[in-house]
């Protein structure tokens, strides 16, 4: 009766073992998703696309949204509805900052 016991507590190890392994395996591609979803939402604020992922991480495109705010990069009428100036009249920081937030 005790080989029983024994037998049964090593399988029910080894099926937790598996177990964590397969939450760890489907954590990384949960992971991997949300930065992919989060590079392509990235790429779609730079090209305009209006389009979000709601299955991504959000501090990358607010980064990224504050560094073309802050250098000049998001069209005239932005800036008109905002800040009731042209970009021609409000001092923008250095390129750099922009790609910084990208980086």
């Amino acid at each position: 009766m005790a080989n029983f016991l024994k037998n049964n507590a090593n399988t029910r190890s080894v099926s937790e073992r598996d177990l964590l392994l397969s939450k760890y395996h489907s954590g990384r591609h949960n992971l991997l998703l949300v930065v992919l979803f989060t590079a392509i939402n990235v790429i779609f604020l730079l090209t305009e696309s209006y389009t979000y992922f709601l299955f991504s991480a959000s501090m990358p495109y607010v980064a990224v949204t504050l560094g073309m705010e802050f250098c000049g990069k998001f069209p005239a009428e932005y800036y008109y509805d905002v800040y009731g100036a042209g970009p021609e009249e409000l001092d923008f920081m250095d390129s750099t900052v922009f790609v910084f937030a990208l980086i």
